[in-house]
C-alpha cells in the first residue's frame, strides 16, 4: 500500500516532542496495521517550542508537516476475490481525521505471479 498525508499533521520525532495521529490501514475491513505518523517520512514544516509543559518544565516540542509518504508490504491471499483497502487518519491535537477513497482489487484464479510482479520488487 501506498499512503501520501498531506495538509497540516503533527510529526513523532522522537522522546521529547509530541505525538501526532496514526494512520489505520485495513484490508477488507480488517485493521492491518497501524502507523505513527513520523520524522522518516515526512517533511518537517514547523516547530513549536515547548508545546507541553508539565510542572513549568518544557518537556516536548510539537512538530508539523504538510507531506507525509510511506509504503507498507500486504500479502493477498492466493484465492480468487475481490479485495478492499483503505486508509484512515485519525488525527491529532492540531488537525482533523480524514478517509482516503477505498480502493478495491480483484482478483482470479491462481494470483501467486501477479503476487510475486506486484509485491516482491
Amino acid at each position: 500500500m501506498h499512503v501520501v498525508l498531506t495538509g497540516s499533521h503533527i510529526v513523532f520525532l522522537g522522546q521529547g516532542s509530541v505525538s501526532g495521529g496514526t494512520v489505520d490501514l485495513s484490508m477488507d475491513g480488517n485493521v492491518i496495521a497501524h502507523v505513527q505518523i513520523d520524522g522518516h517520512n515526512s517533511n518537517v514544516t514547523k516547530e513549536d517550542p515547548c508545546a507541553a509543559i508539565v510542572g513549568g518544565v518544557c518537556v516536548a516540542d510539537r512538530y508539523y508537516s504538510d507531506h507525509t509518504e510511506f509504503g507498507y508490504p500486504v500479502t493477498l491471499p492466493n484465492a480468487p476475490g475481490q479485495h478492499v483497502f483503505s486508509a484512515r487518519f485519525t488525527g491529532d491535537d492540531k488537525s482533523h481525521s480524514s478517509s482516503a477513497p477505498d480502493v478495491t482489487i480483484s482478483a482470479s484464479g491462481d494470483v501467486s505471479a501477479a503476487i510475486d510482479l506486484l509485491l516482491n520488487d
